[in-house]
């Protein structure tokens, strides 16, 4: 029984989705073009923690992106890297609509005997490379 005079309220607190990459920050060399990685998510019986419906993935070097059903564990092979710092991230929704996310980073060496000119040429490819990309990507209809 409640007393007479007294307010009860209930508090429900909603927490952030858990999305963890299990891979560790890494370099690797020129040759190593394509990147996996894997992580998981709260368990099944986590309502509140847990990634429903799906998530996505980018990789800021080269505005790569995807996305897969959500899952307690998961896996994303073939992500393309480019020469320098690759910061692949892995985001997803909870229940509520509330957004978790982790990231990685991967650094793509310069072939072996690379000076800074041959640096600075790649870079300015891919930076062009990029910039049609996305011409061709705003142009369809």
């Amino acid at each position: 029984a409640v007393a007479a005079g007294w307010d009860y309220s209930l508090a429900i607190q909603y927490f952030t989705p858990c999305v963890d990459i299990t891979n560790v920050d890494t370099r690797v060399n020129y040759d190593t073009t394509f990147c996996t990685i894997g992580g998981t998510n709260s368990p099944l019986m986590d309502a509140t923690n847990r990634v429903v419906g799906t998530m996505w993935w980018s990789n800021s070097i080269n505005s790569s992106n995807g996305t897969f059903a959500a899952a307690q564990y998961w896996m994303i092979e073939n992500i393309t890297l480019d020469i320098g710092t690759n910061i692949i991230s892995v985001l997803g929704t909870n229940a509520f609509g509330l957004i978790g996310s982790d990231s990685v980073t991967i650094i793509r060496d310069l072939p072996e005997g690379a000076s800074a000119v041959m640096a600075a040429l790649a870079l300015a490819s891919m930076a062009v490379r990029k910039r049609q990309r996305h011409l061709i990507t705003v142009s369809r209809r």
